[in-house]
């Protein structure tokens, strides 16, 4: 790695001509040192390069001609409280006027004064029969040979509050000619060179003060990509770094062999899918290594991840260790507990489960697990607690890991050393913001669903189609088949004007007269929460209505409809989890998406996204095209668009390749060059995420 040069971290305060309010400006938009200056680049450029008779220019045409100043004063009318100006221009082949609405006049008298000569440019508009340019940027000139001194390509940066356009511009340039002879890459040059990827220094410059005006579309722009390749590699170079520095401490390496999992994997009454036969073999290998997993399990709703991971309990439980399996609900943790509990019955295996608020139930789980060697204990937050001891954890399996914070991941991954990690996920992540995420974990993916599993059948049904969607529930009632009724509310809210569970449980009743109906929803107690679903696994309710509390985990196989009101109030992902609440046997399966009658044009592409298609990896990248990086999974508070120049929708690519050159990085680094780069990143990264809470 080349040295760098330390005056690039100066705050930008040392340029001549910036003082408190132009920092203030520069500071609202990240611009705090002489670097982040540098990499503050353009938005557009304006092609000043060819000058033109003013009879030429068209309406919607960006201008620049030389004009002398025919007459001049105030406009008629105010915008603002502001009085406006104007100046009519000719040359010899024609007139138009100038207009502006917020610009001193005196400084306007001065500078666009009758009888001057300027240079003029700016977009031509059209008021009545008039051509005009409103808000134009206009030079005096001493003659016309003057003008050819001020052709050129001129770069549009961002408004920035309180910094004219013109000083910016004069900053940047003052800058790069103190600056730019040093810039460089954190790339080492060799991986530059084989890249062949142009230096930092040739693409600053191009895009700040270019020749020719760049293409329109980013794809093609080489220059701006080296740019965006440059922060992400400093970003992926750290993700790896972190990643190696949690890979020096050996791991427990567990035999893969014991009698507990492999008579469990030989008593399965169902053949496992080649995609879980694929990822169940990377679990051996970790959990036999020398160093501990640390493994993200990404799936498909309904794709068979929950057999994964109690399959890898079987193999730390059964070499004489404990495993921990943590979910976000009640609801899941109670579904895993008693899908665990199952299996285990004959085996000798003991199998806990913790809650928040069991009481002395409570303390008689804890009394029994300390008296035990091994066993699987599984159960919500309350595992983080202190009172929780597990002396020999081998195994941490966080389920939903996206619901749960760092710290809490990190919690019960301390209460032994050095487990083998397995974090899974239902909510599928599109691998741009996953390389940023968890880039620091390995990737499985499950893309296949058990064999016999139909596609969901989806209907986006107006409010007035609604009778026709009753209908299609009472069909699947009448085959035996049990159905969901979603509602976003749990009560009727003055607020807005939505259905909510409650009364609708009751309307439900007159809608399918003898039909069993059951209710659940957040503000339930646990046990209530606990009795309806048991009793809707069991078949002794056939229309559970509720509200989004069912989103994750639940799995009742005879449940063949689940109908979704006010469905364009939901987001993409909300409702590909909700659809997977059904078609978990080889029974067909309809989600029916109720929609009102006015919804934006957001809601009807992510409606038609989710008719379109039951392929969870694709509504992800679709997801991200609409939202973007900033509002997926809640990551616009985690600093994941504090990227300057990089953005996660449009350069997914660009991140791949940023990750394969800081993998060859890796390889070439001393230890004081690594640490220089973890440095690097934090002050480039010490106004947004921290990448080492990522873990």
């Amino acid at each position: 790695m080349r040295k760098r040069n330390e005056n690039l971290d100066r705050p930008v305060s040392d340029l001549k001509g910036v003082g408190p309010a132009i920092t203030r400006g520069l500071a609202g938009r990240a611009i705090h040192t002489i670097e982040d200056l540098l990499f503050f680049l353009p938005t557009r450029y304006e092609d000043r390069r060819e000058i033109r008779p003013i009879s030429e220019i068209e309406e919607g045409e960006p201008a620049l001609i030389v004009a002398r100043v025919l007459t001049q004063g105030s406009l008629s009318f105010r915008r603002g409280g502001k009085a406006g100006y104007q100046a009519v221009v000719t040359d010899d082949t024609g007139t138009i006027c100038l207009k502006w609405f917020h610009h001193p006049p005196r400084y306007l008298k001065e500078s666009a004064s009758k009888g001057t000569l300027l240079l003029i440019s700016g977009k031509v508009t059209r008021f009545g029969a008039q051509r005009q340019i409103v808000h134009p940027d206009v030079m005096p000139l001493e003659n016309e040979e003057e003008s050819r001194e001020y052709k050129a390509v001129i770069p549009l940066y961002p408004e920035i509050e309180g910094v004219k356009r013109g000083i910016l511009k004069r900053l940047v340039k003052k800058a790069f000619e103190d600056h730019g002879a040093s810039l460089e890459s954190l790339i080492p040059v060799g991986i530059e060179s084989r890249h062949r990827l142009p230096s930092l220094r040739e693409a600053l410059e191009a895009l700040h003060f270019p020749h020719v005006p760049p293409p329109l579309s980013d794809e093609d722009f080489v220059e701006r990509k080296r740019l965006i390749i440059e922060e992400f590699f400093l970003f992926q170079a750290a993700v790896l770094l972190e990643r190696e520095e949690g890979r020096r401490f050996p791991g427990i390496r567990l035999d893969i062999n014991n009698d507990l999992y492999r008579g469990t994997l030989g008593n399965l009454t169902f053949d496992l899918t080649t995609a879980q036969q694929r990822v169940l073999e990377e679990i051996e290998g970790d959990m036999a290594g020398l160093r501990p997993m640390n493994r993200l399990l990404q799936g498909d709703v309904g794709s068979g991840k929950t057999i994964l991971a109690i399959l890898a309990s079987c193999i730390a439980v059964g070499d004489g260790l404990q495993a921990a399996f943590m979910a976000p609900t009640e609801i899941l943790a109670e579904q895993h507990y008693l899908t665990v509990h199952r299996m285990f019955e004959e085996t000798g295996v003991p199998v806990f489960y913790l809650r928040g608020d069991m009481g002395k139930e409570r303390e008689e789980t804890l009394r029994r697990m300390e008296s035990e060697k091994s066993f699987i204990l599984i159960g919500t937050h309350a595992l983080l607690q202190k009172d929780v001891t597990l002396t020999r954890l081998g195994l941490v399996v966080v389920d939903e890991q996206h619901r749960f914070g760092v710290s809490q991941r990190r919690t019960l991954k301390q209460k032994g050393f050095m487990p083998h990690v397995l974090v899974m996920s239902a909510t599928p992540i599109p691998r741009t913001l996953s390389l940023v995420l968890h880039g620091d974990l390995d990737v499985s993916i499950l893309d296949e669903l058990p064999r016999g599993r139909h596609r969901i059948a989806t209907h986006v049904l107006p409010d007035s189609l609604r009778s026709e969607a009753y209908r299609m529930i009472e069909a699947e009632l009448e085959k035996g088949r049990q159905a969901y009724m979603v509602y976003p509310l749990v009560e009727q809210s003055e607020k807005v004007d939505l259905l909510d569970a409650t009364a609708m449980a009751s309307h439900a009743e007159t809608l399918f007269p003898g039909r069993r109906i059951g209710l659940l929803h957040g503000k339930m107690k646990p046990r209530e929460k606990e009795q309806i679903m048991s009793a809707f696994k069991a078949g002794e309710v056939d229309v559970l209505v509720c509200t989004t509390v069912v989103e994750v985990g639940i799995d009742v196989p005879n449940a063949t409809v689940i109908a979704v009101e006010h469905a364009e109030r939901f987001g993409l992902s909300q409702l590909h989890q909700l659809r997977g609440r059904v078609g978990r046997s080889t029974f067909p399966s309809k989600c029916l998406l109720l929609t009102q009658a006015k919804r934006t044009e957001q809601a009807s592409r992510r409606l038609k996204i989710l008719a379109k298609t039951n392929d969870g990896f694709l509504i992800a990248e679709e997801d991200l095209k609409i939202r973007g990086a900033g509002e997926m999974l809640g990551l616009r508070q985690s600093g994941l668009t504090g990227f300057r120049i990089g953005d996660l929708r449009r350069d997914g690519e660009t991140m791949a390749l940023a990750r394969e050159l800081a993998a060859e990085a890796l390889k070439e680094w001393s230890h004081p060059e690594a640490e220089e780069i973890k440095a690097i990143f934090a002050k480039r990264w010490s106004h947004g995420l921290n990448v080492f809470d990522i873990a």
